[in-house]
């Protein structure tokens, strides 16, 4: 995780609310994307059924759909594994004593990261949205023993009131992850995310069947969150980003494609923390 100490250690820019994030996963540049992997695995997958895309388009992407400039560096850091980006964002919050601070995010992914296929929908939406803001802070009371992985994380951050904004930015032909449950209305068309509070009782009767969404009423609801599923040949960001991040990903990448990250961090100042380590 970067190493951001004081509020030092922000710019200027740091002073914006909310600020915006460029959210890189290395799995979104393969020519297939990868589903049903191994979050908390190590095995890399196949780089002949994975490709990954050649440098020059990788660079293509980020200059022309992202606004990105390699003679203009954004701060930022690069993670192995996508969670990440979750303690970076809580901890920055601390640090800058903004105890309202979110983020505005553009999500370059594989993968939606909202808790699709996972246990942590249970546990927020019966538990932890029933707790004061201070206190859903779940890993300082809990470790890591709430299932926080890289498939999810997203999906803390908006339990936890980091998320201001998203877009979803997804190869051609995907972006099918995101669960209905999430939607403002359960409305798939809303262009919002909004979490829901249930009860166990509510939340046993969705697991058992989705069907019954369309009857049940939350016992409260969060702020709606702006969402939006772009394909990323109509992504167009003018690059005005305030922090800029990567995942490695490793069990949704080829090594083949690890040659892709040192061209994207030459768009990147690793300036709050070398980021180049599992830690």
């Amino acid at each position: 995780m970067p190493k951001i100490e004081k509020k030092q250690d922000l710019d200027n820019r740091a002073r914006r609310n909310p600020l915006k994030i460029l959210d890189i996963d290395l799995d979104f540049f393969l020519e297939e994307i990868c589903y049903g992997g191994d979050a908390r695995g190590s095995r890399r997958i196949d780089g002949e059924q994975f490709k990954p895309w050649s440098k020059d388009r990788v660079v293509f992407f980020l200059e022309n759909n992202c606004g990105l400039s390699a003679q203009r560096k954004i701060r930022g850091a690069f993670f192995i594994e996508h969670h990440k980006l979750f303690h970076w964002m809580t901890r920055i919050r601390q640090v800058t004593g903004q105890g309202d601070l979110c983020f505005s995010i553009d999500h370059i992914d594989g993968h939606a990261d909202l808790g699709a296929g996972g246990s942590s929908m249970e546990y927020i939406a019966t538990q932890l949205l029933f707790l004061p803001l201070e206190q859903r802070d779940f890993l300082k009371r809990y470790g890591m023993s709430q299932d926080l992985d890289p498939g999810n994380f997203l999906l803390y951050a908006m339990a936890c009131r980091l998320v201001k904004e998203l877009n979803f930015i997804i190869p051609s032909g995907e972006g099918k992850d995101v669960p209905s449950i999430l939607y403002k209305d359960y409305d798939k068309n809303s262009q919002a995310l909004q979490l829901k509070k249930f009860t166990e009782v509510q939340m046993s009767e969705l697991l058992e069947d989705q069907e019954h969404l369309k009857r049940l009423t939350p016992v409260g609801v969060e702020p709606a969150v702006p969402f939006r599923i772009v394909p990323y040949h109509e992504f167009r960001s003018v690059g005005d980003y305030d922090l800029i991040f990567l995942a490695k990903s490793p069990t949704f990448t080829p090594v083949e494609s690890d040659v892709l990250i040192p061209v994207i961090l030459e768009y990147m100042d690793m300036e709050t923390g070398d980021g180049l380590s599992e830690e």
